[in-house]
């Protein structure tokens, strides 16, 4: 009963370790996706400011 409540376990947490290593890899490509357009607007004149 043990051996089979460490594998649950396992399983168990490499599933929360996919989905959290699955989110970061998101929030890196929205912050890399809202970084690039910044990056290519023109510069803006003094009075537009």
């Amino acid at each position: 009963m043990f051996i089979g409540w460490q594998w649950y376990d396992l399983r168990r947490a490499r599933e929360q370790t996919r989905k959290q290593r699955e989110t970061e890899r998101l929030n890196a490509e929205r912050n890399a996706q809202m970084e690039a357009p910044q990056e290519l607007q023109e510069p803006r004149e003094p009075h537009e400011r």
